[in-house]
Formats: C-alpha cells, sequence, structure tokens
C-alpha cells in the first residue's frame, strides 16, 4: 500500500514529533541519542517506501542519504563546532525536527 507525498509526510512528520517522548531518560546519553537517530531513520525509511511517487522518493534519498550514527556525530561536531557530547544532545533535540522545506515541497505549510 502506497500514499500520495503530501499524506506520508504527514504521518512522517507525526512519527517524528513522537521521538522524544519514546526516548528513555535513564539511558546514557549516547544510548539515548543512538536511539532518537535510528528512530529518525526508521521513519524516514519508512515513509519514503509508502510514498507512491517513487521518483520523488528516490530524489529525497539522494538528496538526503542515510548516514551512519558516528558520521552524523563528526558532521554535527565539524558545521557547528560542537564537542561530542554537546553533538549527541544535539541529535537528541533535533530528532523531532523537519525540514521545513521538505514539507512545503510535499504540500504542507511547514512545521
Amino acid at each position: 500500500m502506497t500514499f500520495d507525498s503530501k499524506t506520508v509526510r504527514k504521518l512522517y512528520n507525526d512519527n517524528v514529533s513522537t521521538i522524544p517522548d519514546k526516548i528513555d531518560k535513564t539511558k546514557t546519553l549516547e544510548e539515548q541519542a543512538r536511539k532518537a537517530f535510528e528512530m529518525r531513520n526508521t521513519f524516514r525509511d519508512e515513509a519514503r517506501a509508502l510514498m507512491d511517487d517513487k521518483t520523488t522518493a528516490r530524489e529525497l534519498a539522494r538528496k538526503f542519504p542515510s548516514v551512519t550514527f558516528e558520521e552524523m556525530v563528526k558532521s554535527k561536531m565539524s558545521r557547528k563546532g560542537l564537542t561530542r557530547e554537546e553533538a549527541l544532545l544535539d541529535i537528541i533535540k533535533t530528532s523531532s525536527k523537519t525540514n521545513e522545506k521538505v514539507n512545503k515541497e510535499l504540500g504542507l505549510g511547514g512545521d
């Protein structure tokens, strides 16, 4: 079963918004960040699979490819000048945010 891009994007946004509530705060910072990262990737991959517009799904995968957890940490440290701990916190913080430009392109008004 597949759906139009707008419906899928809304579902993705709804799922991503729940990530902070699903993170076990008793775990280490690294474990929390990994869980947030994994959930977001899962939601993203599921959303792309549900899109009936496979051309758009492939384009999103090309523009926003999957990276490993360590690649994400290193990227945040480099791009934002963060320590590893700050990068882990940023992964958690941004795990529930979505790309406003993509939201608009797929028919939503943004976050």
